[in-house]
């Protein structure tokens, strides 16, 4: 016994026999941290089983969460099996789902019965829609997400009633046009609508990529000349663009590429159907010589003039924050070659969100646009 209490004494008296002890001490308490945290992934979809993007995944009881991308997907780290995932996200029931021996939880999100409590941007503030008399359309990220909106013009077709969308001519880089109460003669910009990005009223809407559009309100009656005066006579279109959320970097990217080929094409004449005509108007002399190789070639100038179509859009964001600090940023070129032989235009946005709270009376905000647009078209 007196021999074990030596031995003993002189492990721990001995600091290089100590260092083992403390690293196999380390290495199991790190191995039980591990073994308590437990990924669970998983993909949120609405009814029709279309992914739902930015809905926010917490840990019930802590500030432990994430959100989710483009193709709804998330995942996150829980203590047990008893944590309890929490899935909101605005238009949509809030959903609970405790974890258990789970690791992949696939989550089907409900509309919500009644969107009278939802938030609209009003021009001069927030309302809830219950308390709005006006009439107030509101378009968001979630159904712009749905379709592949290369401009502000393809977000709004056919999500507004009594909006007008009219495409333009298929020309690289060309835009349509957007009418909210038909023509109009008091406004200054013709029939355009009155845009407020950010709080900044009359900024140029054919700089904002649809992909850092976070919500759209669309003023559509009379009594929005009351906050923006006559300048609002076409209607006023809110832009709410997107900001970043508290959590990890989060960093996205897209690839579109289109081509378009002539979808109708006109029957032309032979060369001896034209000869024949000429004939007939009674030309002679060169114009009805067969050896004329200007009146003897079968040429399709509609296949000589033309090209297929092919547009690449590539577009990167990255997003993230802190408590009282959030930042998103975005990238976007658009490389389009025309219809038409040596038509091409180019494309490139950037954007640049930061919001940082000072304190509770005091916020800093900055919003950053470039837009940069070259073309050679043909008319």
């Amino acid at each position: 016994m007196e021999k074990k209490c030596r031995l003993l004494f002189a492990v721990l008296t001995n600091k290089y026999s100590l260092i083992p002890c403390f690293l196999f001490i380390f290495t199991l308490f790190t191995i039980a941290d591990l073994q308590a945290q437990v990924r669970v992934s998983g993909v949120v979809r609405d009814v029709k089983g279309i992914g739902i993007e930015s809905v926010t995944v917490t840990v019930k009881g802590n500030t432990n969460g994430t959100t989710t991308d483009s193709a709804g997907r998330f995942s996150v780290s829980v203590l047990n099996p008893q944590a309890v995932l929490v899935f909101t996200s605005t238009g949509f029931i809030t959903k609970e789902e405790t974890v258990g021996n789970r690791t992949t939880i696939d989550v089907t999100l409900n509309p919500s019965a009644s969107n009278l409590d939802e938030v609209v941007v009003v021009g001069y503030g927030t309302q809830r829609k219950r308390d709005v008399t006006g009439a107030i359309s509101t378009v968001t990220a979630a159904q712009i997400n749905e379709r592949q909106a290369v401009n502000l013009q393809d977000a709004l077709q056919g999500q507004v009633a009594g909006l007008l969308v009219i495409n333009d001519a298929g020309e690289p880089g060309a835009e349509g046009s957007i009418t909210i109460r038909g023509g109009s003669t008091f406004s200054s910009a013709g029939n355009s609508p009155l845009y407020v990005i950010d709080g900044v009223v009359g900024a140029n809407a054919s700089g904002i990529s649809p992909n850092d559009i976070q919500s759209l309100e669309v003023l559509k009656d009379a009594a929005s000349a009351a906050i923006y005066g006559s300048r609002a006579a076409n209607g006023v279109i809110i832009i709410t663009t997107k900001k970043g959320l508290i959590g990890k970097p989060r960093i996205e990217g897209r690839f579109l590429h289109t081509w378009g080929v002539l979808a109708h094409k006109l029957r032309q004449a032979n060369a001896t159907e034209v000869r024949k005509f000429r004939q007939q108007q009674g030309s002679s002399g060169t114009s009805t010589d067969s050896l004329n190789p200007g009146f003897n070639v079968d040429n399709d100038y509609q296949d000589e003039l033309t090209q297929t179509a092919l547009k690449d859009q590539y577009d990167l964001s990255i997003s993230g924050g802190s408590p009282g600090f959030s930042y998103y940023n975005s990238f976007r070129f658009v490389n389009d070659k025309g219809l038409i032989l040596n038509s091409w235009g180019r494309q490139a946005f950037m954007r640049s969100n930061l919001d940082f709270t000072i304190s509770k009376k005091v916020k800093w905000s900055s919003r950053f646009q470039f837009n940069y647009r070259k073309r050679n078209n043909i008319s």
